[in-house]
């Protein structure tokens, strides 16, 4: 299937937004013009047609995109050299007749295509490195089939501190994921302006040819609408794209999102994360309807079976989690979750139903060490599953370093995960339905998603690397 609609592709190439399609598979798409935030993620790049772009700026201002979701150019694009992404793409070519079958190709099929782009680096597990030598990292990725721009980005030194807290392996499968989940988003925005263009010309019978015109855009956020052509007193439509519904007007590093940090009388939690992950997560009114797309699978320091709603208190890991994701894929839109808790709601929690545990705490490690191995609670730990609310430091370290170890006191403070300043991280973990219900009870416009800009990416990781 395609990533970019039929139509969409005529209007974009109308408005030279769009290149040819190459022999690889894949074409050059204006930044503005690939998911449902990338025009006002990216409103700092001119819309100038490729035609009229010198090649230093077409980098600048095109991203190179597959033009089929499922392809040999894709596993490229997810990351694989060339002879690992051909080894892969046989599989998927040549695939057995017998059950089952690949999804969204045979019948019944039950095999997702990054399911055997994964399958491949799985022959290679069991040399998986987590070590703090970079170079043992780079090795495993080699040995992986991953590019040298992945590899780099994987590796940029401004994130070590939050790539340490997995193992080799976890990142690239993350990476693979991030960037098809990408791929995915600008499909689904692909079909929205086409479907957008179809409801203006049914009822007007008038498509505009300043529809990719920035001057068409009705009010300050550059949200797509339409509005009355001031020339020829017909309707047209915005060619860019409607923000996500949900998504604030506001920008994770704006001034009235930071104003938000210091509101009396509550903690602020935040989440940084990838925007595509957030596919289901608000409805077309912009009300949250999906919050399974927040959960972590267990394992996880406090949960050992259940999944739970991970939040931090610390900003900072917060944004180095979402720039990190937008670092291993540059077209892709990340967020920063922020939720306001009233303290008086965590105070009228139950003993039973509210935990605490901090690091050096022995509690705090057998926790963790119990949690991470999914062993079986001790008496002592049995109060943590019975929790609604979990408050404690943030570990660090994938789960095969606490597999390696003969006991919880083996656990030192190089598994705690710490803020840029040098705090320990603290976490609140919402565990299961309850906690669910108590993130759903708070009060209208608790929770808000901001976007990262590229304009605030680009500063951040400037202002990041001077540190390294």
């Amino acid at each position: 299937m395609s990533v970019f609609a039929s139509a969409d592709v005529e209007d974009l190439s109308a408005a030279g937004l769009i290149g040819p399609l190459s022999s690889n598979g894949t074409r050059r798409v204006h930044k503005r013009r690939l998911n449902s935030s990338s025009d006002e993620e990216n409103s700092h790049l001119p819309l100038t047609p490729i035609s009229s772009t010198s090649s230093f700026s077409v980098t600048e201002m095109y991203a190179t995109i597959p033009e089929l979701l499922d392809s040999l150019a894709t596993l490229k694009y997810l990351g694989f050299t060339d002879t690992a992404a051909n080894q892969i793409w046989d599989r998927w070519s040549n695939w057995p007749s017998t059950p089952p079958g690949r999804f969204g190709v045979d019948p019944d099929g039950e095999i997702e295509f990054t399911d055997v782009a994964v399958g491949h680096l799985r022959g290679f597990r069991d040399q998986d490195t987590w070590d703090e030598n970079d170079r043992s990292w780079f090795d495993f990725m080699d040995l992986c089939g991953i590019n040298l721009e992945v590899q780099t980005a994987i590796m940029d030194p401004i994130y070590k501190r939050i790539r340490l807290t997995e193992s080799c392996y976890f990142w690239i499968k993350d990476t693979i994921e991030l960037r098809y989940r990408g791929l995915e988003a600008i499909q689904r925005a692909s079909r929205e302006r086409t479907m957008a263009t179809t409801r203006v010309t049914s009822r007007t019978g008038y498509s505009s040819p300043d529809r990719h015109d920035r001057s068409s855009i009705g009010g300050p956020s550059g949200s797509a609408q339409i509005t009355p052509s001031q020339e020829s007193g017909q309707r047209s439509i915005s060619g860019t794209m409607r923000m996500a519904p949900g998504i604030s007007s506001d920008s994770a590093f704006s001034n009235a999102c930071r104003s938000a940090q210091n509101i009396p009388g509550s903690i602020i939690l935040y989440r940084g994360l990838d925007q595509a992950r957030l596919n289901a997560f608000f409805d077309d009114s912009g009300a949250i309807v999906g919050w399974q797309d927040m959960l972590s699978s267990p394992p996880t320091d406090f949960l050992r079976s259940q999944a739970g709603f991970y939040f931090t208190v610390h900003r900072d890991i917060a944004e180095t989690y979402a720039c990190y994701a937008k670092r291993r894929d540059p077209v892709q839109s990340v967020v920063i979750v922020q939720v306001i808790v009233p303290n008086h709601k965590i105070e009228c929690l139950s003993s039973t139903q509210l935990q605490k545990t901090y690091w050096p705490s022995e509690e705090w490690k057998k926790l963790v060490w119990h949690c991470r191995n999914q062993k079986k609670f001790p008496s002592q730990l049995q109060k943590y599953k019975q929790a609604l609310l979990i408050i404690g430091t943030i570990a660090t370290k994938p789960n095969k370093v606490y597999k390696n170890m003969d006991t919880f006191a083996q656990i030192d403070e190089t598994c705690v995960l710490k803020t840029k300043d040098g705090r320990n991280g603290v976490q609140y973990v919402f565990n299961g339905d309850e906690g669910q219900e108590f993130l759903e009870d708070l009060a209208p416009g608790s929770v808000t998603v901001h976007p990262v800009s590229g304009m605030e990416f680009t500063q951040w990781q400037r202002e990041h690397d001077f540190d390294n």
